[in-house]
């Protein structure tokens, strides 16, 4: 019986030896592929689209909705306008934290 475990205690060493070794991440695998040479141009314009472009729109709802406030009262649009300056901001927030979590 000691014999028994002794060799499996032998094969389950050399399988988590195997399995660490083909399962570990290596930093040249992803080193020999080329960037795209868009690849810039696509980050600069999503820092912008998600960052002061989106702004400067929620600020134009925002006031476009105060604005409609004042001049029409309370009514459809007005509410329609807000839903998509809170709706927006939040969808700002978000994009913001996931960029932050995922550099």
């Amino acid at each position: 019986m000691n014999q028994a475990s002794l060799a499996t205690r032998h094969l389950l060493a050399a399988i988590g030896g195997a399995a660490a070794t083909l399962f570990a991440p290596c930093r040249c695998w992803a080193a020999d592929q080329p960037v795209p040479p868009w690849d810039n141009t696509l980050n600069v314009m999503q820092n912008f689209v998600a960052g002061p472009f989106a702004q400067s729109v929620i600020i134009i709802s925002g006031f476009a909705a105060v604005l409609t406030f004042a001049l029409a009262g309370d009514n459809d649009l007005v509410r329609r306008l807000a839903k998509a300056v809170i709706g927006t901001g939040v969808a700002l927030i978000v994009v913001q934290f996931l960029n932050y979590l995922a550099p």
